[in-house]
């Protein structure tokens, strides 16, 4: 069994030297590879393969599959077809790299519903997931006080102590409450994105607008849901 790299070079005109100039590999070096006279390192090989935008099982001549569909179909659970036509979306939307297997990445990112996809769902994702990430960042940016949740760290370690919620973290000026707010707005607006797009997609305006109106009535509840300050 022989590898495929002077078949490949050969096959896109390239001389030893130019990928030596290309690839940074010495001409003496990539002969000894072609001719199996020595063995490439693994991430050589990686360099390689994404060079001639193959696999690398196909490039040392294990697998005929250019992109190695059967590894990611064992690793992913999708199927060669549906890669296959994600793959062709991908190229007919513009979205493609140019690299096979970077691509096969995308459609699987997207398959998954990542949001290291790209289309609508990888899109939803993302936001879910940076509203996470914003209900974090606001609580510990604005309302915990790093110097008391040291203190009460040190009096009781960090395990075992009677603090039953972050709040006896927070600053003696803010209101837990309005914290709560934020992140039942944040929790709403996420549900509201990600069953809103669905029924968009899939069902009829007027399902789509009972949906948005019933979200708006939720948001408005957590509004008036708000204690009035002037009443106490």
């Amino acid at each position: 069994m022989s590898n495929r790299l002077k078949e490949l070079r050969k096959s896109k005109g390239l001389t030893l030297k130019d990928i030596q100039e290309q690839i940074g590999i010495k001409r003496s070096t990539y002969g000894d590879y072609e001719n199996d006279n020595t063995e490439p390192k693994l991430e050589t090989w990686q360099k390689l393969a994404d060079y001639f935008k193959v696999s690398v099982p196909y490039l040392q001549g294990i697998s005929d599959d250019p992109v190695d569909l059967k590894s990611w179909e064992e690793a992913t659970g999708y199927s060669s077809d549906q890669i296959l036509s994600e793959l062709k979306q991908l190229k007919d939307s513009g979205r493609s790299t140019g690299n096979i297997q970077n691509d096969i990445g995308s459609v699987v990112a997207k398959l998954s519903r990542l949001p290291s996809g790209y289309g609508v769902d990888s899109a939803i994702s993302f936001v879910e997931i940076e509203l996470m990430n914003l209900q974090s960042d606001i609580e510990n940016k604005y309302f915990i006080d790093p110097e008391k949740k040291q203190k009460l760290r040190i009096e009781h370690g960090d395990t075992g102590h009677p603090v039953s919620h972050k709040k006896e973290f927070y600053y003696d000026d803010v209101d837990p409450e309005i914290l709560d707010y934020i992140n039942n707005v944040l929790i709403e607006t996420s549900r509201i994105i990600s069953n809103g797009t669905d029924i968009i997609k899939n069902q009829s305006d007027e399902q789509s607008t009972v949906l948005l109106k019933e979200s708006i009535k939720r948001l408005q509840d957590l509004i008036e849901s708000l204690p009035n300050k002037s009443d106490d």
